[in-house]
């Protein structure tokens, strides 16, 4: 809701400096045709039986991308890398998909970590543990490690990286000049 300073809506508009936002229709709850013996992790499956089951009523034109959200999987939340073109009576549409467990529906933290995959954020964000010493040298690189960044664990309240950021096109400049003093 617009009211909710936690909603995905407002995470996307403060991230992307309002250049992007998540607005839109739900539709449903519909039952695919989809045999469920294949389990939630064929998600290509899921939203080509979601298209082939509900393309006569549901105009497509009116969306750059729909998100497709199965109900029962459990377990993990989890979000498709990037938009998957998918062939409908109206042309060429994208689509993503959203895994969202009973247990994170109320998280927006971990929708909007989840989200971001669907938007093209293919990986993690990660920190490098180096000890006493500055960059370089013996570091871990710690997976999810990075505490201050929305796609490390979904779990903080941190942004997007800049460079995931630049990557979705939400910089207004290409360059930035930085002063630096020493000491």
């Amino acid at each position: 809701s617009e009211n909710n300073a936690d909603s995905v809506n407002n995470h996307i508009q403060e991230y992307s400096y309002d250049k992007a936002w998540v607005t839109g229709d739900i539709y449903g709850w519909y039952t695919a045709q989809y045999q469920m013996s294949f389990g939630c992790s064929h998600t290509n499956e899921i939203i080509q039986a979601f298209v082939e089951d509900n393309d006569a009523q549901i105009d497509f034109t009116q969306y750059k991308r729909v998100v497709v959200i199965p109900a029962g999987c459990g377990g993990y939340a989890e979000g498709n890398a990037g938009p998957q073109l998918i062939e409908t009576n109206d042309g060429p549409f994208y689509f993503s998909w959203l895994k969202l467990p009973e247990w994170a529906v109320t998280g927006e933290t971990i929708t909007t970590h989840e989200f971001g995959h669907s938007i093209g954020l293919t990986f993690h964000a990660s920190s490098l543990d180096c000890e006493i010493s500055v960059i370089g040298g013996d570091c871990d690189i710690n997976t999810n490690g990075n505490l201050y960044d929305i796609m490390s664990t979904g779990s903080g309240d941190g942004h997007f990286n800049a460079v995931y950021k630049d990557f979705l096109g939400w910089f207004d400049c290409r360059f930035a000049f930085v002063e630096m003093a020493w000491l």
